[in-house]
């Protein structure tokens, strides 16, 4: 009898689970492709060839909760009904129904786990590769959508009013100085953009900029005017990637990204230590310091970006494991309020966790991210207090 009733019971979560997978994650695909496609300037077309690319970076935040709402909307029909009563009547501890869901859920996180580490990484670079295959498309895209490419790395930044097919209405580039400023602006009526391979740089691309009734200006009353002018200005991060991006990395990736930052951290230690110890052996010690920044602040961006790609392993597999603190809370709570409407009694089981789990989540993030201490076990304390807040409902449950 019992294995009768968890059997039945499993497969009736297994089943509510995939249905509101299903469902979320077919509304979440329509709601992007309507709100967010034409905001970023794509097709139809190219919007439905992203859709499989964009589902899986969502599945680690949606999964726990189709899960919960699928065990607390079996739970809280049986205990609405009364058969949870009639299941302690005849014996039966009632915790016994709840753990093939428990060891369920572990394998949805182990499962989940997979998809952080393999397939998702996979569906990130994909769409990494999509989005930037034509640079120009994506140029235009991003212009669309932000009429400008600015950057506190790029040396230049570029304005447009408007974009009429290929043509760049009003275009403005600004040069940077290397203090504060532009020792150089350029306006014009129109332009027309286009990716061509680099005159300096074997195997690099620039953007090539042909400029058409403008004025250039290198100082206040220094202003020249010119018909038609071509400028070349480098590709900007969004097109050429991002080398230092963790999200397209696997876990062995992480790893071996973060031990290459180590190494070269270790060599440049090495270099600001002759450095530092030339100015000192020539007899200037306080300024020891000063010809070697350049090494130390390459030293601090190693170590961070070593720091990144470990944190960002540890977050995954927490993250992933969400699963079985959902299912550990969710059960009871449901078993206990009785409530024959599962709608009321998902939001009852969900109220602790976007006003517990999700804030101590994001507060473990940050204190990381800012303090870049070594205690990844933090990232833990949102799954353990999910728990602890379910041990008095499960003590409940087992004693009415």
């Amino acid at each position: 009898m019992p294995r009768i009733l968890s059997r039945l019971i499993f497969f009736q979560v297994v089943t509510t689970f995939v249905m509101a997978l299903v469902a979320v994650t077919g509304l979440l695909v329509v709601l992007g492709a309507l709100f967010e496609g034409p905001k970023t300037g794509l097709d139809p077309l190219s919007i439905l060839q992203l859709i499989p690319y964009i589902i899986a970076p969502s599945l680690p935040y949606i999964i726990p909760a189709c899960l919960l709402f699928a065990c607390t909307s079996v739970f809280s029909t049986m205990s609405g009904s009364n058969e949870i009563v009639a299941v302690k009547a005849a014996g039966i501890d009632a915790m016994r129904l709840v753990r093939p869901i428990v060891t369920l859920s572990f394998f949805v996180a182990i499962g989940t786990v997979v998809l952080s580490d393999r397939v998702i990484p996979w569906c990130r670079a994909q769409l990494r590769t999509s989005l930037l295959g034509d640079m120009e498309k994506t140029l235009f895209t991003y212009l669309r959508q932000k009429n400008c490419i600015t950057g506190p790395n790029f040396p230049y930044e570029l304005y447009v009013s408007d974009i009429e097919g290929t043509r760049l209405i009003q275009p403005i580039i600004k040069h940077k100085r290397e203090t504060a400023g532009y020792d150089m602006v350029l306006q014009a009526r129109e332009a027309t953009l286009s990716i061509v391979p680099s005159a300096d740089v074997v195997g690099q691309a620039v953007i090539e900029m042909r400029l058409v009734d403008g004025a250039l200006s290198t100082e206040p009353g220094n202003s020249a005017y010119f018909r038609d002018r071509t400028e070349r200005i480098p590709l900007p991060d969004l097109i050429k990637g991002d080398r230092l991006a963790v999200d397209d990395q696997d876990f062995n990736g992480l790893d071996k990204q973060a031990a290459m930052y180590r190494q070269e951290a270790e060599r440049a230690k090495y270099e600001a230590a002759i450095v530092m110890g030339s100015a000192i052996l020539q007899g200037d010690p306080g300024n020891a310091a000063w010809p070697a920044q350049p090494i130390l602040d390459k030293i601090e961006v190693a170590d961070s970006m070593a720091y990144r790609a470990t944190c960002e392993k540890y977050q995954r597999i927490s993250r992933s494991m969400s699963a079985i603190p959902f299912v550990i809370l969710g059960c009871p709570v449901s078993i206990f309020f009785r409530r024959r409407d599962s709608l009321p009694a998902f939001f009852i089981c969900f109220l602790p966790i976007i006003t517990i789990y999700y804030p101590t989540m994001l507060l473990m993030y940050n204190f990381l991210k800012e303090s870049e201490s070594e205690m990844f076990a933090v990232l833990w304390v949102p799954s353990l207090m999910t728990v602890l807040l379910a041990i008095p409902f499960i003590r409940k449950v087992i004693q009415h």
